[in-house]
């Protein structure tokens, strides 16, 4: 299976749960098994570990550089969420860093990380940038979804590295 196919095979798996979906545990259990599927099919085998406890509390999956937090259907699309949302996954990816060493590595390590935040209807990514640019989208919005990006709080005692956020669905 071509990587083209297998995102959109993912794609159109996460919408048939979104539009069964109807608490966070359905939006968890749809999205991860239809994520399992496709890493299969592009012959990955990567395992996550669920409730992974950082300082700040517990990411809800994380596949290596990834963490990934689900929220219940329509959650990303109320007013205020995904900024509050992306602060949740910012201090995950910090937390996750921390063992790095000193601030130069630690913003090396989170350059290496993405934050996810999906409820089944819209998709969030969160990435550092050292420098303060802002990020693209690790792939290009599907046709007919929109994206928007916005900046999240400084990162680091040098003010010059922040998150980037941006949503799309």
């Amino acid at each position: 299976m071509t990587n083209q196919l297998s995102a959109d095979t993912l794609v159109q798996s996460i919408r048939e749960v979104a539009r069964r979906a109807t608490s966070e545990e359905d939006v968890r259990f749809g999205v991860e098994h239809a994520l399992s599927n496709t890493l299969e099919s592009l012959g990955l085998r990567r395992q996550a570990e669920y409730e992974k406890t950082t300082f700040s509390g517990s990411a809800d999956a994380v596949y290596g550089h990834v963490i990934i937090e689900y929220k219940r259907p329509g959650r990303l699309a109320e007013t205020g969420f995904p900024a509050k949302l992306s602060e949740q996954i910012g201090r995950y990816l910090v937390d996750f860093t921390r063992s790095a060493g000193g601030w130069e590595k630690q913003s090396k390590a989170l350059e290496k990380m993405i934050g996810i935040g999906i409820d089944g209807q819209q998709i969030m990514f969160l990435r550092y940038s050292a420098s303060g640019r802002r990020r693209d989208l690790p792939v290009a919005p599907l046709p007919g979804t929109q994206s928007s990006f916005y900046g999240i709080a400084d990162f680091g005692s040098e003010g010059k590295g922040g998150f980037t956020g941006c949503t799309a669905g």
